[in-house]
């Protein structure tokens, strides 16, 4: 009889085994392909627009003549001006917004305060102005704490979204698979802190913000819609108003009019989703920005806009680097590079026959912490390996602080040109419908003022312009070890890393 009772017991336990792991495996199957969320994924219509009407923007830290680190800014000036001229709306996303400084000590502007400042000082010159701050919960580190600054705004009437990260897909489903059907019904709220905040040394926080920080994902966007009474300004970066991050080099696209329509739509959609829905009046600035467009069609050179976000940004990289052929001219600038589709088209792009130039970030740098050059040194050594003669790569000679930017620029034999520029790495949780991203397309011709500041900018920091130091060759970070290649390739397939 004991026997029979302890087979039986181990038939009940082998069930119960079984349930539990087709309940991981279910969760983990659904939280990587589950619907998104309406409005998420999207790409506008190609605009028209003056060139004039559309710049870039940069942010770029290098090393003098004399051996002085300096760093040359332009973004967050824009930041404020679009603040301070807004008369009826402010619409903003940006990922980092918090004073968290990691083990490091520099900060070369405190960008989280000046912009905490600019908004309240702009609700209290314009209180009719709408203003809405979007954000990622990294900020409050997934709610293990309580974000000042957010807090300020939220009391002074500013909209403040905090994304539901639990409505998008998960990178990484094998952790997955437990959060979602256990861990992610627990809540979090600020108390019991016990354990080292991750991101701020001395903080402390809960272990319920350590386990939801471990699903690896985000609202990634940067982006700002501002009105100035008859049309709109936008702006698409990959800057953050992170005081710890103020060192960085970074990279925007600022333009009037165009797609912004569609770029706002895009943000009131992460508001419905989250919880907190906003509306903006935009009457009448549709009809002024055609307007304008249409005036000064015939005498001004034009270009074409695109807003682009999560995976339609993969898909525009993949058909741009799909035209490079022979003779033609590509250069990407990138923090984080290790999506496989992206390294095959840049190789394909070389071996047509175009000429190839990648400036990478080192990956050695993280807020005071040294990393380990994954994913882009051992993506370095790959595509050195197996590219042709045409592929060249160079590294961001970071001191302390990262090159941050995402472009690609193509310039073709004919005369046109066209980019890719925002917020998205090139990996599989910024380009594959996990993370959410903005960018734009721009196309035109070569001396359209956008490209050509692009152009301007690459190959400044490219050759070193000005007696200036801002890059350094590839022997200088070079890595060519299989185990760092095989960790690469196993955490950007399993979603397990950071990237």
């Amino acid at each position: 009889m004991s026997w029979f009772d302890e087979g039986t017991n181990r038939q009940r336990r082998r069930r119960i085994l079984l349930l539990l792991l087709a309940i991981w495996a279910g969760s983990a199957v659904y939280a990587r392909y589950k619907p998104l969320p309406s409005g998420v994924s999207m790409e506008s219509r190609a605009y028209q627009v003056p060139a004039r009407n559309v710049s870039l923007l940069a942010d770029v830290t290098g090393v003098d003549a004399g051996g002085q680190r300096f760093s040359r800014q332009e973004i967050f000036d824009q930041v404020l001006a679009a603040i301070r001229e807004a008369k009826r709306f402010v619409v903003m996303d940006f990922f980092l917004f918090n004073q968290f400084r990691g083990t490091g000590g520099e900060i070369h502007r405190d960008l989280t305060a000046e912009l905490t400042a600019a908004l309240l000082e702009k609700r209290r010159a314009d209180p009719g102005v709408l203003l809405v701050f979007l954000t990622d919960p990294i900020n409050t580190v997934y709610g293990g704490t309580v974000s000042p600054e957010l807090a300020r705004l939220q009391q002074a009437g500013v909209t403040v979204v905090t994304t539901d990260l639990n409505k998008l897909r998960d990178p990484n489903p094998l952790y997955a698979g437990f959060w979602r059907p256990s861990v992610r019904f627990l809540g979090n709220q600020p108390g019991w802190s016990w354990l080292p905040n991750p991101f701020d040394r001395g903080g402390k926080v809960n272990l319920r913000a350590w386990l939801a920080m471990l699903n690896f994902k985000a609202n990634h966007r940067k982006v700002l819609i501002a009105d100035r009474g008859s049309d709109a300004v936008s702006l698409v970066t990959s800057w953050n108003p992170h005081s710890a991050s103020s060192g960085h080099s970074n990279i925007a696209l600022q333009f009037t009019g165009g797609p912004w329509k569609e770029l706002l739509a895009s943000e009131a959609a992460v508001g419905r989703f989250s919880g907190t829905p906003f509306g903006v009046d935009v009457a009448g600035l549709a009809q002024a920005s055609l307007a304008d467009g249409q005036a000064t069609a015939a005498t001004s050179s034009m270009v074409s806009l695109q807003v682009v976000t999560e995976g339609k940004i993969a898909d525009a990289l993949e058909r741009q680097l799909g035209t490079a052929g022979p003779g033609d001219q590509v250069d990407a600038f990138i923090f984080y590079f290790s999506d496989r589709s992206i390294i095959k088209a840049l190789v394909a792009a070389s071996k047509r026959g175009a000429i190839v130039r990648l400036l990478l970030d080192p990956n050695k740098d993280a807020f005071g912490r040294i990393k380990n050059g994954i994913p882009n040194r051992p993506v370095a050594s790959e595509l050195m390996l197996h590219s042709t003669a045409r592929l060249f790569v160079q590294w961001y000679d970071t001191h302390g602080e990262q090159a941050h930017d995402k472009l690609l620029l193509i310039r073709k034999t004919d005369g046109s040109a066209s980019m890719v520029v925002g917020s998205a790495n090139w990996t599989k949780r910024n380009l594959r419908d996990l993370n959410l991203e903005t960018s734009v397309v721009v196309g035109g011709s070569q001396d359209a003022q956008p490209l050509r500041q692009a152009q301007d900018l690459f190959d400044l920091v490219w050759g070193n312009a000005r007696q200036d130091r801002f890059s350094t060759g590839y022997a200088t970070y070079r890595q060519d070890s299989v185990w760092q290649m095989l960790r690469y390739r196993v955490m950007e397939f399993t979603g397990l890393s950071s990237f």
